[in-house]
């Protein structure tokens, strides 16, 4: 018999889908089938004989959440549920997943130069100044080998002559994409597998939070025996250090990087809580003055 919620995680698999094919496919019939094969799905991986899948993966995409009546808009959680369920379940061994959140900008292989699954890419989030070490990386990145990497530029300059010195700076090489500003940034944290920092100090920042919380990598001047970084121990294995403005180590890290892709990128973010937790700071605040 089943537990109760294994039981429970069938139901609501089922329900996400019907509501899910009541978006797309229309349609009574079929949306009780699409919940039907869910249940299926669910119950065969839970409750059957333990199964070698032999490394699949299997690859769940939420969409935007900007239709449906109120309490529709849940598709990241409940596919975040169901994905933690196939990974952690005891009778499915190799498998993998995968969870996207948005999309991917429509024109990135075009922008990049080829299909964002083959190029290793990396991604420098900052406003275009010499302390944010933009100069530096430009440079450094010229030394990278690989043919597949990509460096994207994600921001702009706001003073006279910076601009034109990063493209002098690139020069010919057409894997530094001047990216520009995004105002989904979301998108850039999909498409990219690591975000860099490049200041002449060990330094964290926003954005290298946003990174390891979308699942992305990130490579950032510092050291592991000396660093600044929350919950370090939960992200280990994707934060990757090197010197401050050590050129040939920096450029060293990202070749030792080359083909190893981060796919599994759950769409994970800290905002939430850590608005709650200010939220509670502000509110003890003002109850002691008062």
């Amino acid at each position: 018999m089943l537990p109760w919620l294994t039981a429970f995680g069938v139901l609501r698999a089922a329900a996400m889908c019907r509501e899910l094919a009541a978006q797309t496919i229309g349609g009574p019939l079929k949306r009780h089938l699409l919940a039907a094969g869910a249940a299926v799905f669910l119950l065969q991986a839970l409750c059957a004989a333990p199964v070698q899948a032999e490394g699949k993966k299997v690859l769940f995409l939420a969409g935007p959440r900007d239709h449906g009546a109120p309490g529709r808009h849940e598709y990241e959680r409940d596919l975040r549920t169901l994905a933690q369920s196939l990974e952690q379940s005891s009778n499915l061994q190799g498998v993998t997943t995968q969870l996207m959140v948005g999309s991917l900008p429509r024109d990135a292989a075009t922008r990049i130069g080829g299909d964002p699954a083959e190029l290793d890419i990396f991604a420098l989030i900052t406003n275009f100044t010499e302390e944010r070490g933009v100069p530096w990386i430009v440079e450094a990145f010229r030394n990278v080998r690989s043919p597949k990497a990509r460096l994207l530029l994600v921001g702009r300059s706001y003073r006279p002559g910076m601009q034109a010195k990063l493209e002098r700076l690139a020069g010919d090489d057409r894997r530094i994409i001047f990216w520009g500003e995004e105002h989904d940034i979301a998108q850039v944290y999909t498409l990219a597998d690591y975000v860099l920092r490049g200041e002449a100090y060990p330094c964290v920042g926003r954005t290298i939070y946003e990174a390891l919380f979308s699942g992305c990598g990130v490579v950032i001047p510092g050291d592991a025996a000396n660093h600044d970084l929350f919950e370090y121990e939960r992200f280990a294995d994707r934060v990757h250090f090197y010197r401050p403005r050590d050129r040939e180590h920096f450029v060293a890290v990202l070749d030792s990087l080359a083909g190893k892709k981060r796919l599994v990128k759950r769409g994970e973010s800290n905002v939430q809580r850590y608005v709650a937790e200010f939220d509670r700071f502000v509110r003890g605040a003002i109850g002691a003055e008062s």
